[in-house]
């Protein structure tokens, strides 16, 4: 069962069904660590969003890195060259 499915269970249940405090309370929980769970899962896709683009980042800046030395090298070796 999909969470906004069960929510909206609990929700109506505890509008219209003839349940004790106790089992109201007990659905309460339940709501809530629902809701809870929807947030982590929301906050575990961003950071790992964050951390592909990070992950992008990192590997586009070695490549520079590696092309700016390899233009060290060359420019090294056309001096070397001229002498």
């Amino acid at each position: 069962m999909e969470t906004q499915r069960a929510k909206e269970i609990i929700r109506a249940g505890l509008s219209w069904a003839d349940w004790t405090d106790e089992q109201k309370e007990a659905f309460k929980v339940a709501y809530d660590a629902i809701d809870n769970y929807g947030k982590l899962q929301f906050d575990f896709n961003q950071l790992n969003q964050e951390w592909l683009e990070l992950a992008t980042f990192k590997r586009i800046a070695e490549q520079i890195l590696t092309e700016k030395q390899f233009e060290k090298i060359l420019l090294e070796m056309y001096r070397q060259f001229e002498k």
